[in-house]
């Protein structure tokens, strides 16, 4: 009977692990893929593992002994404020990862870690983002994503080919939670939008692009620890916004700027705006150059394989 690698998705259940799985299994037959989650995904063939505690390293440890390669996606970023606190982020997006680490076998080929491009500092206009651009997180989940990154470096610091962190941008596609689930509720509204006259620049990448990228990570020898890894083109809030409303029943107006900024400043709601408009993009050849191919879609190929499958 033929041995098969195995390899294991932390966090397989959620929005970019769904699609991660399912790209595995379209895409490297060769592999075993397992993946943890509450309960087991419909329609995914893998074999599903449950996890009764993501820090005790006992268990982690019996889990990883057979794997060759580890991915892991946990992460707190998309929750209710309220619930949303400092210490939730540091179990979810530092000392699980830290208890993954350090439970995986010494013949591990690859850890692979989803981190953001938040760690640079989400909540300013970072604008060009390059290798000289510092990092100033801010929240507790860009604060814990970074710290998350740190350790692995020192980890894996011998043998630092094993390891991978990928940083993307907004990951958009179809029920996608946070910002892009938000933009995406918006256009449903059944008169014209404001929002044509905001002209920034924002890196975004797809989900199955992200997924792509993943499987790419694994497959390659890189030259680097960590990539910032997005759809190559770069586009503005209202270019999204107006190629999904394409496909609704809405339009997008070239309304000023200016005027949207007083109106939201008077009602108190500028950080909307604030946030929709930022300059937040960079360039992402570095990481396709390197495994030698593009992104499987295009903006617009992505926005309608988004919703013609509606």
């Amino acid at each position: 009977m033929k041995e098969y690698k195995k390899v294991i998705i932390f966090g397989g259940t959620g929005f970019i692990g769904r699609n991660l799985v399912r790209a595995f299994e379209e895409n490297e037959p060769h592999l075993k893929v397992y993946y943890t989650g509450s309960n087991p995904c419909i329609n995914i063939k893998s074999s599903h593992i449950k996890i009764n505690d993501f820090l005790d390293k006992t268990e982690l440890t019996k889990v990883l002994k057979e794997m060759s390669y580890v991915i892991n996606l946990i992460g707190l970023a998309h929750r209710n404020e309220k619930i949303n606190n400092a210490n939730a982020h540091k179990v979810a997006n530092y000392q699980i990862t830290k208890a993954i680490a350090e439970s995986v076998p010494n013949n591990l080929q690859k850890f692979i870690q989803l981190s953001t491009i938040g760690v640079y500092g989400g909540q300013r206009e970072l604008g060009f983002i390059t290798d000289e651009t510092g990092f100033s997180p801010t929240t507790p989940y860009e604060i814990y994503k970074k710290k998350s990154e740190d350790f692995l470096i020192r980890e894996f610091k011998n043998d630092p080919q094993k390891l991978t962190i990928i940083r993307p941008p907004l990951v958009y596609g179809n029920k996608a939670p946070g910002n892009f689930g938000k933009i995406d509720k918006l256009t449903n509204i059944p008169f014209p939008l404001p929002l044509g006259g905001i002209k920034n620049k924002r890196s975004f990448i797809y989900v199955k692009n992200l997924a792509h990228a993943i499987l790419l990570a694994l497959r390659f020898d890189l030259n680097s620890v960590s990539y910032n890894v997005a759809d190559l083109e770069i586009i503005s809030t209202s270019e999204l916004i107006s190629e999904i409303c394409k496909y609704k029943k809405s339009t997008n107006l070239n309304f000023p700027i200016q005027v949207l900024r007083l109106i939201l400043k008077v009602l108190k709601k500028e950080m909307i705006l604030q946030k929709l408009s930022h300059d937040v993009f960079f360039d992402s050849n570095e990481f396709w150059t390197q495994v030698g191919m593009k992104p499987p879609y295009t903006f617009k190929s992505a926005i309608n394989d988004i919703y013609q499958k509606k």
